[in-house]
Formats: structure tokens, sequence, C-alpha cells
């Protein structure tokens, strides 16, 4: 196909196609342990996704796009592929079929960086699906250190936090706050240390004066800095981003 799919697009046409193939495909049994639906923002109505705060709604409304316009620029590709199915590909690869398998990749493979070939864009192919190692659930509480091992040719993660025998094993997808975890992995944890409340731009800027002058001009300097965005309060406080951004809102005019 030129130009070359991505690697991202090739997975989920993969996945698309085993799973329209059933009792047929060798990966029956993997395809059959994965959730029919996702929790994830992305796959929320429109009514639902109004409910979120303020700067997860606008997180959410563009994970939408995004699998909207990724499948929109896929059509040409997957109407090549009709010689190899009997069915019409328009059914086969749907939009509620491509959302499903985007689903299923982003909360579900880990990083694993592999060479590029040529039947790929240069876009970075670091995905891999695990079967068994992504039935893992994540805790906030423990560390791990994860990745392919080179020498045994498999991949490993090792955990620093003790288990007691027949407890469920838990590994930590990372340091995520709440929001984080609900717009990638469609669940949100319990006591997360990482717990973390963002807040809009709208919301600082009506606590400055609306007749300050050079109110244009201090948004400014921070849209340019992308001091807009991700601006959050923790357990510890305010974050250095919102410290910042309240900063230079605050300045007098000769400090500006």
């Amino acid at each position: 196909w030129k130009p070359p799919v991505s690697p991202l697009l090739a997975l989920c046409t993969f996945l698309i196609a085993e799973k329209h193939a059933g009792e047929k495909s060798p990966w029956k049994p993997y395809l059959d342990v994965l959730p029919k639906t996702y929790t994830c923002p992305a796959c929320m109505e429109p009514d639902v996704i109004n409910l979120l705060p303020k700067p997860l709604k606008k997180k959410a409304q563009e994970q939408k796009m995004m699998i909207q316009e990724l499948f929109r620029s896929s059509k040409a590709f997957f109407s090549s592929l009709q010689p190899l199915f009997t069915e019409s590909t328009g059914t086969i690869f749907n939009f509620s079929a491509l959302e499903w398998a985007w689903c299923t990749i982003n909360t579900r493979t880990i990083y694993m960086k592999h060479p590029h070939r040529d039947c790929f864009s240069l876009e970075p192919d670091v995905y891999a699906l695990a079967p068994y190692l992504d039935l893992l659930n994540h805790s906030p509480n423990v560390q791990v250190k994860a990745g392919f091992n080179e020498q045994t040719r498999s991949y490993e993660i090792w955990t620093n936090s003790q288990c007691r025998k027949y407890q469920e094993v838990l590994i930590c997808y990372g340091p995520h706050d709440n929001q984080r975890l609900l717009l990638e992995y469609g669940f949100v944890a319990m006591d997360n240390p990482q717990s973390s409340v963002y807040v809009s731009a709208d919301t600082l800027l009506k606590y400055f004066s609306p007749l300050d002058k050079q109110r244009k001009a201090k948004v400014s300097i921070l849209k340019d800095h992308d001091f807009l965005e991700n601006l959050t309060f923790g357990w510890e406080g305010p974050s250095w981003r919102l410290l910042t951004a309240l900063k230079v809102l605050s300045l007098a005019a000769e400090e500006l």
C-alpha cells in the first residue's frame, strides 16, 4: 500500500480482521478474553462527555476526533483489502470496529521498539500486544521495572513490592493521575497518591481583573509557552506549572 500505513493502523486492521475470522482465527482464545466494549471517554456518549470536568471533557473530545480522523483517512486502505474478504469491507471495517481496535491497543499494548520496516510509515513502531501480561491490573502504590530482555528474548516485569501467596500481583502503569487513567485506560484508582484537580484557563482568569490592560499580553505569553494546559492542584498543593501561570497573571505593569 502506498503511501505506507502506520504501525498503529496495521495493528488495528489485524485485530478487526482476526475478530471477523471468528473460529478460523488462531488468535480466537485471546480475542475472546478482550473486552467487548471499553469505558474510555472516547467511547462515551456526547451527553456523558458533557458531564466531565472541563479539562477532561476537552481531552475526551480530542480523543474522539482523533479516532474519527483515523477512520476517515483509512477508508481507502480498508477498501483496498476487499479481494481478501467475501463480505464488504465497509461492513467489516466500520467505525465501531476501528474504535474497539484502537481502544484495545491504547489500553493494553506495552511499549516495545521495533526496527523500521518499509511496509510501514515512519511513525514510531512501538506497540506490542502481549496476551496474559495485559491481564495484570494497575495499582498506584507498587513499583515495577519492565522491558524486553534481548538476552532471554522475553518481556519481563520485575516488581519491587512484596506480594503474599495467592494474592493478586499488581503492576503500575505509570505515575498517572485519575484524569490520565480514565482517558487512557477507562478506570480511576482509589486512594491515588497522584490524584490531582485540573484547573482550566477560564477558571484562572475569573480571578484576575478584566480591567488589567496587560491581561491579553499575559494570556498570549502563557499560550505561546503552553502554560494554559495541564495546570493541576495535587495533594502537595499547586503544581509548578499552575504557580507559574498565576505568577505571570499577577505581574504588575513594570514587572511584565
